[in-house]
């Protein structure tokens, strides 16, 4: 678990976003959050259908994982969504 966090929630996952959003002009906050804990990523951007990001709650709320690595996956998730957004 981070030192910052002390868990990890769709509110604090949506405040980075909302940052994110400060410097692009987009609204990725608007997008729903799915904390699920199946499959292998960490972190994904669905651009097909309902557009939506998704985290992994066990990576993220694990002792081991640091804050910035953490925010690493929501940026990661969060330029998927830039390039959708975009069209680039």
């Amino acid at each position: 678990m981070s030192t910052l966090t002390a868990v990890w929630t769709e509110d604090k996952i949506r405040s980075i976003i909302r940052k994110l959003d400060e410097k692009t002009g987009l609204n990725g906050t608007a997008l729903p959050i799915k904390l699920a804990s199946h499959g292998n990523a960490l972190g994904y951007y669905q651009y097909v259908g309902e557009k939506k990001f998704g985290f992994k709650p066990n990576f993220f709320n694990d002792p081991n994982t640091k804050e910035a690595e953490a925010v690493d996956v929501i940026r990661h998730e969060y330029a998927h969504y830039y390039v959708d957004a975009t069209n680039i």
